[in-house]
Order: C-alpha cells, then sequence, then structure tokens
C-alpha cells in the first residue's frame, strides 16, 4: 500500500517573518574600507568630456550647422598634425587623465567593416614607401 497524500489544509500558510535589513555601511574612508575586495568597493566617479565643449548644449546639431553654411560658402579642408605630446596634454586637458597606452578595442562589426573597406590595413609591413621607384 503506497502512502496517501495529505490534504491540504484550507488555512493558508503565513509566511515567515521578513529577514531585518542589515545596517548600512560607514560613510568613512577608514582603512577598513580600502581592504575591501575589488569587487565590494565603490566606484568612482569619471569626469565626462561631455558637455564641456565651447557650443550651448540648448543648439541643435543641425541648427548649427546651418549656420556655418549660412556664413559662407564652402571652407578649405583644415589639418594639423600634432606631436604625441600634443595630443597628450590635449587629452589630459579634456579627461584629466593621461592617454590610453594601448587604444580600446574597436566593436566586432566596426571591424569588420573596417576589413572589408581596406583589406590590408592590418598589414603593417607594406607601406607607400614600398611602391616607390627610384627614378633613374
Amino acid at each position: 500500500p503506497a502512502p496517501q497524500p495529505q490534504p491540504r489544509s484550507p488555512e493558508p500558510e503565513l509566511p515567515a517573518a521578513p529577514l531585518p535589513t542589515p545596517p548600512p555601511p560607514p560613510q568613512d574612508a577608514s582603512p577598513a574600507a580600502a581592504a575591501r575586495p575589488w569587487n565590494l568597493r565603490e566606484r568612482k566617479r569619471r569626469s565626462s568630456a561631455r558637455g564641456s565643449t565651447g557650443a550651448s548644449p540648448t543648439t541643435s546639431w543641425a541648427a548649427r550647422r546651418a549656420e556655418a553654411a549660412r556664413g559662407g560658402g564652402e571652407r578649405a579642408p583644415f589639418a594639423v598634425a600634432l606631436s604625441s605630446e600634443e595630443i597628450e596634454e590635449d587629452i589630459y586637458a579634456l579627461t584629466g587623465g593621461r592617454p590610453r597606452r594601448r587604444p580600446r578595442k574597436r566593436p566586432r562589426v566596426v571591424q569588420r567593416q573596417l576589413d572589408s573597406l581596406f583589406p590590408g590595413l592590418w598589414l603593417t609591413e607594406i607601406t607607400a614607401d614600398a611602391y616607390k621607384v627610384p627614378d633613374d
């Protein structure tokens, strides 16, 4: 004979008492806070370079572009070659930190698009100097 299942009681079961909330962590920067593991430390807020441009945030991009177009015809292309020290100074001024030694990895979709547009871009040994023919 198999045991018979117990019939349910018509009275609902009372839920268990809620657990007390843990006390909040101390707000002081004590040596105990520095001894926490990396995954329990509070994150530091990075100063963002966004919003620090000279243009007003209320002016839309399209309005600024239309305003520039009204100012005169097409502008001549403008480019300045900067040294690595100048680039480092500019990045430090914008972000408050030194530039990365190694640039961030591109998203896979973007890298595939670049590879399809410029198939030999990853070949560092091949340069334009390799194709120069000496004039004799």
